[in-house]
């Protein structure tokens, strides 16, 4: 066998294990009896199934205890058929679990379901992102470059998540460690239709989440967006203290580089001199 004649026979079994009821005449390269080849689908569909489902509620802890067991399952087998893994990597299954709760007209009932997927999603993320380099790369340029000719790169592990609903009080309502009225407080909110802005990082080897004060919004919706330093500082506003920040960012690693913007103008053009440019420490507090 060739490897396309290869490539083909898997091609159509994943096609057959994706259908519920496949039809088995019309799939090249499965030669067994039909009675025995679909008893052999059967099982590899179960097995794949189980496999799926545990990933999911792996990934999705929060969203699982709001549906209960029974709901969650039958949510991750639809979704795992409409939305087959696009890898072998089952850590990234859920990618797309938050947009196929949006488009589930079941669940409109439930608005801020697809938020807390988001939010499970980047904290499951966050455990298995890389660690970022202890001092971050590049540090050293904050005080040879114009602020307009820097970017900030957050970690790999770092992720915000903007809802219109109180997605992280509800998550930290289902933790182990909340507190007796962390559910009265989430319902509170919930009926208030109070959003959060949940930032998410990894502490060591444990993700975490925070709520993110009004006055860092702008500039945190700034870094992540990959703006110019010298933009996020105009957008954070005059209250906003970087240096304040940056030593926090250190300790709690969330910064990963500091790089340069890629222009095609000559680099002494980017370099500061001495008096000339603006200088960090005159664009903030």
């Amino acid at each position: 066998m060739t490897r396309l004649d290869e490539a083909a026979r898997q091609q159509a079994l994943l096609r057959a294990l994706w259908r519920q009821s496949p039809d088995l005449s019309i799939e090249p390269g499965l030669t067994e009896a039909p009675d025995r080849a679909r008893r052999g689908l059967d099982a590899y569909r179960a097995n794949a199934t189980a496999h799926v489902r545990r990933a999911l509620a792996d990934i999705f802890p929060t969203l699982r205890a709001l549906l209960g067991e029974e709901a969650f399952d039958a949510m991750a087998v639809a979704y795992w058929r409409a939305e087959p893994p696009l890898q072998g990597n089952l850590s990234h299954a859920g990618d797309r679990m938050a947009a196929f709760i949006q488009g589930d007209a079941q669940l409109a009932s439930e608005p801020y379901l697809a938020d807390v997927a988001r939010l499970d999603c980047a904290l499951h993320h966050a455990l298995a992102a890389a660690d970022p380099p202890t001092p971050p790369s590049g540090l050293d340029l904050l005080g040879a470059h114009d602020p307009a000719s820097l970017v900030l790169e957050p970690s790999a592990a770092m992720a915000l998540v903007v809802s219109s609903w109180p997605v992280l009080r509800i998550h930290s309502a289902h933790a182990q460690d909340a507190p007796p009225d962390a559910f009265s407080a989430a319902r509170m909110a919930l009926a208030n239709r109070e959003g959060d802005v949940a930032l998410v990082w990894r502490d060591g080897y444990r993700p975490q989440a925070a709520s993110v004060a009004t006055t860092d919004r702008a500039w945190w919706l700034a870094l992540m967006a990959r703006v110019s330093l010298a933009e996020a500082l105009d957008r954070a506003g005059p209250a906003f203290n970087f240096q304040d920040w940056l030593l926090q960012a250190l300790v709690k690693h969330w910064l990963a580089e500091v790089r340069l913007i890629e222009t095609p103008t000559d680099e002494a053009s980017t370099e500061r001199a001495p008096g000339m440019s603006v200088r960090l420490g005159d664009r903030v507090r």
